[in-house]
């Protein structure tokens, strides 16, 4: 099972969160990388900010065709719960781009997309998409 299948919403069950934790101790391999790349259409500023590197090194992993280490790969996955959630919620693409591109009152004007760049900022972008999906939006 790819990245993308293992942190589908959806699918809760106790073998795909072990398949996540080897993946995250194993590391996301380049191909991997690309897949992710190409489905959610992450610019590569805001990928080196979610992977919490400069945008020269994460060019370079791309031209040396090299994968993620255990932590960039935990911070990618978090990333991409947070995005399948939004989508489970919205039930549109295009509806959760733009709500993640616009400022959010709920967190205090600011985009929900600038957040995913902190493990924190992403558990309130999830405490609000829960909000939204569970009808107590306020």
């Amino acid at each position: 099972m790819n990245i993308i299948a293992l942190t589908a919403s959806s699918v809760s069950d106790d073998s795909r969160v072990f398949d996540l934790l080897a993946l995250e101790k194993k590391g996301l391999d380049f191909k991997d990388l690309q897949l992710v790349t190409k489905r959610y259409g992450f610019s590569t500023d805001l990928l080196a900010s979610i992977l919490a590197i400069s945008l020269r090194t994460y060019q370079r992993r791309i031209e040396q065709k090299k994968g993620l280490s255990s932590a960039e790969t935990g911070a990618l996955i978090e990333v991409l719960q947070v995005i399948n959630y939004g989508l489970e919620v919205f039930e549109d693409e295009g509806k959760l781009k733009r709500w993640l591109e616009l400022p959010n009152r709920t967190l205090r004007d600011q985009k929900p997309e600038d957040l995913l760049t902190l493990a924190s900022g992403r558990k309130l972008v999830l405490d609000v998409l829960g909000r939204i999906d569970y009808g107590v939006y306020a």
